[in-house]
Formats: C-alpha cells, sequence, structure tokens
C-alpha cells in the first residue's frame, strides 16, 4: 500500500469513527451488558456446557465424515471415468505408440482403483 493510499484509508476510518462514535458506544455496552453473564454463566455450569457440546461435535464430526466419503467416491468415479474415456480414445488412435503409451500409463492408475464387485 502506499502512502498516499494510506493516508487517505486512514482519513477515511478517522472520519467513519467520528461520524459513529455513538454507535460503537452503544455496541460497546451491550456486548459489556450481554456478555457478563455469559461468563458468570459459563463459570457456573462449565461442565453441563461441556456435556451438551460434546455430543454436538461428534455428530458434526460424523456428519463430515460421511460428506467427505461421498466426495471421494464421486471423484473415484469421475477420474475412473476420465481414465476410460481418455484410454478409449488414444486406443482409437490407430498409432502403436499412442495404444502403447495409453495402456502403460493406465494400468497401474487401474490397478491401484478398489474393485467395483
Amino acid at each position: 500500500m502506499t502512502t498516499s493510499t494510506f493516508a487517505k484509508r486512514t482519513a477515511e476510518l478517522s472520519k467513519i469513527w467520528q461520524d459513529n462514535r455513538w454507535l460503537y458506544l452503544l455496541a460497546g455496552v451491550l456486548i459489556g451488558i450481554l456478555v457478563t453473564p455469559a461468563v458468570e454463566r459459563l463459570n457456573a455450569d462449565f461442565f453441563a456446557l461441556l456435556g451438551d457440546l460434546v455430543p454436538e461435535a461428534v455428530g458434526i464430526l460424523i456428519t463430515v465424515t460421511v460428506i467427505e466419503g461421498f466426495n471421494r467416491t464421486r471423484e473415484y468415479k469421475r477420474k475412473r471415468a476420465e481414465l476410460t474415456d481418455r484410454t478409449i480414445r488414444e486406443i482409437r488412435a490407430n498409432h502403436q505408440h499412442t495404444i502403447s503409451s495409453a495402456v502403460h500409463a493406465a494400468k497401474p492408475v487401474v490397478e491401484s482403483y478398489p474393485k467395483d464387485g
């Protein structure tokens, strides 16, 4: 950021602060009013809060794991279809070098895929 841009930005922020000083004061007071009971309640019922949060965290973890599994399966199928299409295109090329390179490139990838059954 250049010096003139920095100066302009600083002046703009200063003007926003001057125009909305009452709003920042109001937000600070409201946050102070709301945070104090929340901190007191957290100190009093910490283990109850922890007991409520653990099942939520486990549920989130399971959900993320399932969604990640779906994404992995979809990506596997997409790559397999892409590889199949590319290999078929290269095999149809009628050039011995292209055919052998396509089969050579596809072999380790196909062997690494899990069996569909």
